[in-house]
């Protein structure tokens, strides 16, 4: 098993991930991909196949927060965009990220797929911050 990017706290478990990329400014393909994982404390997003210290910029166009883990009770809501089928919007207090939501790594594009898996990760992320 990989090496995490992360470090859990005292106490806190992985609850589920998702494969979950940086979109690119049209918001269709992934300009850097990565998972992002629900604690039973935080939600974070790391970076994949990137060398460490990379992992850290191509993250700071999520904000420090999503990179370094937001608490949950700081995530403010999660939906789906309505017009494209893979985005995925998380709400915090500090603002809101956007990422796309994959149903695997090697799921093509216009895979319907992707809108189930982002449905998915939208109704458990959403139980989580009840």
């Amino acid at each position: 098993m990989a090496r995490r990017r992360f470090d859990l706290e005292p106490g806190e478990a992985i609850v589920e991930e998702w494969v979950a990329a940086i979109p690119n400014r049209g918001g269709k393909t992934a300009k850097y991909g990565g998972n992002l994982v629900l604690t039973t404390h935080r939600l974070i997003w790391e970076a994949i196949r990137l060398p460490p210290g990379l992992d850290q910029v191509s993250g700071s166009m999520l904000g420090e927060d999503l990179l370094q883990g937001v608490p949950l009770e700081r995530v403010t809501g999660v939906r789906a965009d309505e017009e494209r089928h893979a985005l995925l919007h998380i709400t915090t207090v500090d603002g809101e990220r956007t990422l796309l939501i994959g149903a695997s790594k090697w799921t093509p594009v216009w895979s319907p797929k992707h809108r189930v898996a982002r449905d998915g990760a939208v109704a458990r992320l959403l139980a989580a911050i009840r």
